[in-house]
């Protein structure tokens, strides 16, 4: 193994060593102790915070980069990513092992996923957007095929899609934001989409029969 040049050898600061780039990373909201790793090489990777010699598990099923990971914040054992494959993933971690439940991805998508994000009021929705300037929200409890919300950017003939980067939903009210290349923000008012407030428990359940 190769050692770190920007480290000195007496530093005793935890590094993960890696030969392929992060991306991104979560860590499950009752679990501060593992977290998950998006990574260059098509794989996620679990890790602990205690450990910095190479990731306790690696995960794969993704044909390109993955750009984001994002634990469900209602069931830890749940998590999510997208990826330059034009796919996003719904992965599970059991006894058994982690598996791939479900992939996302609409019949007119030719493009990468740049980003996701967990609704933090319902268990099964999330949000995705995309390389071609596209901003979906799926609710997998509803339909896991297909999304139930879809915005596509209209252009010139001749024009570039510009691209969204990121999105974000709102904590307090049925808000998702979009921000793209351009650096222009955009915010959406979800409607039809309301949930009840239930408990973590029901929340679980949702998720579990999606």
């Amino acid at each position: 193994k190769q050692s770190n040049p920007s480290k000195k050898k007496d530093s005793k600061e935890g590094v993960i060593f890696s030969y392929t780039s992060g991306f991104s990373f979560d860590f499950p909201f009752d679990d501060k102790t593992h977290y998950y790793a998006a990574t260059e090489d098509n794989t996620i990777n679990k890790c602990s915070v205690s450990y910095n010699e190479q990731p306790l598990e690696a995960y794969t099923g993704h044909t390109g980069p993955i750009y984001k990971v994002r634990c469900n914040p209602f069931l830890s054992s749940v998590f999510l990513t997208c990826s330059y494959d034009w796919t996003c993933k719904l992965w599970r971690e059991t006894k058994e092992g982690t598996k791939n439940l479900l992939t996302f991805s609409q019949p007119d998508l030719s493009t990468q996923v740049n980003d996701i994000e967990w609704s933090p009021s319902t268990s099964t929705v999330f949000s995705m957007v995309a390389a071609d300037g596209r901003l979906e929200i799926w609710d997998i409890y509803q339909n896991p095929l297909n999304c139930i919300v879809a915005d596509y950017r209209t252009v010139q003939e001749g024009a570039a899609v510009v691209p969204r980067t990121c999105v974000k939903f709102s904590r307090s009210s049925p808000i998702v934001v979009s921000g793209d290349t351009d650096g222009v923000i955009e915010v959406f008012r979800l409607t039809g989409m309301s949930h009840v407030q239930v408990s973590q428990q029901s929340q679980k359940q949702r998720l579990e029969q999606a």
